[in-house]
């Protein structure tokens, strides 16, 4: 089975929906600003419009996010790209839209690498996968998600393309199914995260990302716990403290 071939940084600061704190999550505007926060990788969502094309949104429906109302899957491109997705956020973001992926990719390739959550399982995967292909994105995309089928899926498809199970719980069985699956890493609950839980799964061969910190003690907690990487929401606060520790180490 093919691991993929991503090198981890000291630490991987994945900004979560592109750092929603700071701009509307999952749009251009948000994915633009990331470099400013103090990295090149994203996270962001995947989902199926009406007429088959992948989208960046994470909710099943546009009303949370736009000022639309709606399923996603019952909206064509078309239909999506009329929607304001940045005004809820803040007026200066009036005009923001719902990207999709082709966009996505075609705007960020040599600029950020990402983690791109399945949401649509069952719906995105062939899409996905032709995508990742058709630029030769294998070195900058990991696909994540808690369906574990559908990560199986993907890896069937095309076994080049990482993958990382959001498995949430550290269980002997979930680190088997994580290792058979090829998976470039395992993402286990923030809560459920210590040393010793990630030293044991480190030690069979499966690095180890924590979902979602919620807070700047959670953050550090994690980073001492010897996780490969995080999603966030605030990735500058972790851009400072891998400085900080790095500026310690040194010293």
């Amino acid at each position: 089975m093919i691991r993929h071939s991503i090198v981890p940084d000291k630490i991987l600061n994945v900004a979560h929906r592109g750092g929603e704190s700071h701009a509307p999550e999952n749009t251009i505007a948000a994915f633009d600003n990331v470099p400013s926060l103090g990295t090149n990788w994203v996270e962001s969502d995947l989902r199926i419009s009406a007429d088959g094309e992948i989208v960046l949104i994470h909710d099943a429906t546009v009303d949370r996010t736009t000022n639309g109302t709606g399923a996603v899957c019952e909206m064509t491109v078309a239909d999506l790209e009329t929607l304001d997705a940045g005004s809820w956020f803040s007026p200066e973001y009036t005009g923001q839209r719902i990207p999709t992926l082709s966009e996505f990719f075609r705007r960020y390739k040599g600029r950020l690498k990402s983690m791109m959550e399945i949401k649509d399982a069952g719906h995105v995967e062939e899409r996905l996968v032709e995508l990742i292909a058709k630029d030769d994105l294998y070195g900058e995309v990991v696909i994540i998600g808690f369906d574990r089928e559908a990560l199986e899926l993907v890896k069937s498809l095309d076994e080049r393309v990482a993958v990382g199970w959001t498995a949430l719980d550290p269980t002997d069985a979930n680190v088997d199914a994580a290792i058979a699956m090829g998976c470039h890493h395992i993402g286990i609950g923030h809560k459920r995260i210590t040393a010793e839980v990630v030293a044991h799964i480190n030690g069979r061969g499966m690095p180890v990302r924590s979902t979602n910190v919620p807070d700047v003690e959670t953050m550090r907690h994690v980073v001492a716990s010897g996780v490969m990487g995080m999603t966030i929401n605030f990735p500058e606060h972790l851009t400072e403290l891998v400085r900080q520790l790095s500026q310690d180490s040194e010293s």
